[in-house]
């Protein structure tokens, strides 16, 4: 075998070995994040509502995130999967995904270096955010997968004009699967070609001359729009504005330093996610990797993290320190690509990229360091519910007191456990939101609903007819003929 079969024949047996034993880790414990019973409940809502062109949310309509791996998760369960597995194999597969993109990149970069793709492998894996994502029921691994494919597809395009195509389809699939962020990318990173073209004579112009290029910009827009267009030719303009309004317009409206500046240390923290070895060491080097390879072409790539981290830093919603996964497969292949040419001799380099990874803790994590154990608070939280669900009825309206941090339930969890009647429930974040639920018309009729004593007390006065029912571990059930 050449050099290169054996490179990439290493790459390739360390991915099925690191995925592989991740792999094993899925069915135990159970899920613990937020966002992970909003997982759960959307992807329920297919089979309880009968309806799998629309993406449920608590028992209604809902347009903040598309449907791709609620679907896979969907079927998972319909076919019999063990609830864990149903949740977090689709993250799974697309982590694997993800990890030769990793490979793919550093083959793109370095070409001349082939032991960069296993260099490129193990950096990647090295990543503790990157097993945890995907090991969990977010969406992130597969968006990170798909935002890397349009940008690989994109780079390739400009060699081989008809991989444009291939954006098209990588941007559509990672806008079905979280959001359009792979286009925006190639968007940003073909106006900066444009931008720094005297130092490559990659310019919009030139990009022009093949038909492919335009061609595969207006389908990557259709593949990109067709999920939210048909949402809003069901429902109306409000599914339009809720994905790409509130969940992106809104959320990165660059107006943060004029009300609560973020500092340093927080910003930090969205971007290195306790990871500063790795990190500091692939931004740097993805920072110097145009000119320390030659190939200015790719500063548009370092270019676009940059103006990521300023986005983070501006942001006027919420940003979470997930969002950053979407650059670890690149961040590891250009420190491979770096640190691999920077020697003559190649062990040099692979030496100091050991040495970064077992500075991270290495390229296998325990179930333990992936947090994928449940939390007991969860589970008796879940027990709960259950049994508020044995009691509802068709008639009533499900209420739970959700504003105290460590007694609230997790709506996605109501959902799916507790509202069984298929019904929209309510769920108070404060006690003084009965009038605003009231006004709405969704908390009219008989009630029945979960709170602790302290929380009953506090919206006792809105109620009319309240009687309370049994206790357990701390929560006391109750029924209600309405709010007063």
């Amino acid at each position: 075998m050449s050099g290169r079969a054996v490179a990439y024949a290493v790459a390739g047996a360390m991915i099925l070995v690191f995925w592989g034993l991740h792999l094993t880790l899925i069915p135990e414990g159970g899920i613990t994040m937020y966002d992970e019973f909003y997982t759960l409940d959307r992807s329920a809502g297919f089979e309880r509502h009968d309806d799998w062109l629309t993406v449920y949310n608590k028992n209604q309509p809902g347009f903040r995130k598309p449907p791709l791996q609620y679907w896979m998760t969907a079927l998972l369960m319909k076919h019999g999967a063990d609830l864990e597995v149903a949740l977090r194999l689709p993250s799974m597969i697309f982590a694997l995904g993800a990890l030769v993109t990793a490979g793919w990149l550093a083959a793109i970069l370095v070409p001349h270096v082939p032991w960069a793709v296993p260099a490129a492998v193990l950096l990647c894996a090295s990543s503790l955010q990157f097993w945890r994502l995907s090991a969990s029921a977010m969406l992130d691994a597969g968006a990170t997968l798909f935002t890397i494919l349009t940008l690989i597809a994109a780079m390739l395009a400009l060699r081989r004009p008809r991989c444009w195509y291939a954006m098209a389809v990588a941007a559509g699939l990672g806008a079905l699967q979280k959001a359009p962020v792979g286009l925006v990318f190639v968007l940003i990173l073909i106006w900066l070609l444009n931008l720094t073209r005297a130092r490559h004579g990659f310019s919009y112009a030139k990009l022009k001359e093949s038909p492919h290029f335009l061609r595969g910009l207006r389908l990557a827009a259709i593949a990109v729009l067709a999920w939210p267009l048909y949402q809003t030719i069901l429902y109306g303009g409000e599914a339009l504005e809720d994905l790409y309004g509130g969940q992106m317009a809104e959320r990165f409206v660059p107006v943060r330093p004029f009300k609560d500046p973020r500092t340093g240390g927080d910003l930090w923290n969205l971007i290195i996610v306790g990871e500063p070895v790795f990190r500091v060491l692939a931004i740097v080097a993805l920072m110097w990797m145009p000119w320390r390879l030659r190939r200015p072409e790719f500063l548009p790539l370092a270019m676009v993290f940059a103006i990521y981290v300023v986005a983070m830093g501006l942001a006027s919603g919420s940003v979470y320190p997930r969002y950053s996964l979407i650059f670890v497969p690149l961040l590891a292949a250009a420190l491979a690509a770096v640190a691999m040419s920077l020697f003559r001799v190649r062990w040099v380099g692979a030496l100091g990229i050991v040495a970064v990874v077992a500075a991270g803790g290495g390229p296998i994590r325990s179930a333990t360091e992936l947090e994928i154990a449940q939390d007991p608070r969860l589970q008796t939280q879940i027990s709960e519910l259950t049994r508020v669900a044995g009691q509802l009825t068709p008639a009533e309206t499900l209420v739970t007191c959700n504003w105290n941090r460590e007694t609230r339930f997790f709506p996605g969890a109501v959902s799916y456990y507790a509202a069984v009647n298929g019904r929209p429930f309510v769920g108070l974040d404060t006690p003084q939101q009965i009038p605003r639920w009231v006004e709405g018309g969704r908390m009219n009729g008989p009630l029945r609903g979960v709170c602790t004593d302290e929380e009953l007390d506090q919206i006792a006065d809105g109620l009319d007819d309240l009687r309370r029912g049994e206790r357990h571990s701390g929560y006391v059930h109750w029924t209600a003929a309405g709010p007063r």
